[in-house]
């Protein structure tokens, strides 16, 4: 924890990440929904304009309970990589709201491609949103900041993982795209935009969408 203390409370006095939100009031506690480990609440104003409030709510019990499973040295090491997954979230989720004709144009060119239904916008956020995390940590390992160290766990987790999550394909693309310091911003804006304006990216983003639609 003490990783993501130095991140909040030193670094980024206001809650955000770096390249997040300005202004959004974070509040950290307990109760996510059933099954969830972690999950955030957004008011209307944090989405819109990134200024408002987005509470983080961790499951503490299922942290405790499965932090084994899922191959983390500790239950507080579950934890930390779960708060600081929501709080990327947190950040991203306004410039993901004014991603939306982004989205639903990516949707629309991939049935004209492919035939078939659309595929569905808000699945298609979702998985983005998942995504853009893993990311966001392997943009920030790269950086000069202090944050670095941190990150580069917090990359290599959600790597790990990323197979049983249904993202493999999306983080073959980020690893390649953003495999070298200077390759991706930490910008959030930036690197959302970097993400859906890259072909490849965008194409691993519809392969783990179909391959979540058929589990």
């Amino acid at each position: 924890m003490r990783r993501a203390a130095l991140l909040i409370a030193c670094l980024l006095p206001f809650g955000q990440v770096l390249g997040g939100a300005a202004g959004m009031d974070i509040s950290i506690g307990e109760g996510a929904g059933e099954g969830a480990y972690g999950s955030i609440r957004i008011s209307p104003e944090g989405m819109a304009m990134g200024r408002g409030t987005c509470s983080i709510e961790i499951n503490k019990a299922l942290v405790e309970r499965d932090y084994q499973q899922y191959r983390y040295a500790s239950a507080e090491a579950f934890y930390e990589q779960t708060m600081m997954h929501e709080l990327v979230h947190c950040n991203h989720a306004p410039v993901l709201y004014a991603s939306l004709n982004q989205l639903v144009t990516l949707a629309m060119q991939y049935q004209k491609t492919h035939g078939g239904d659309e595929p569905p916008v808000e699945a298609l956020r979702n998985t983005h949103a998942e995504a853009f995390v893993g990311a966001y940590f392997l943009a920030l390992s790269h950086a000069d900041q202090e944050q670095s160290d941190g990150a580069d766990i917090w990359w290599g987790q959600e790597l790990r993982l990323s197979q049983d999550r249904g993202l493999g394909h999306s983080f073959e693309a980020i690893a390649a795209q953003c495999a070298k310091r200077g390759d991706c911003p930490t910008d959030i804006p930036h690197l959302n935009n970097l993400l859906l304006n890259d072909p490849e990216y965008r194409k691993a983003l519809m392969k783990d969408l179909e391959k979540n639609g058929r589990d």
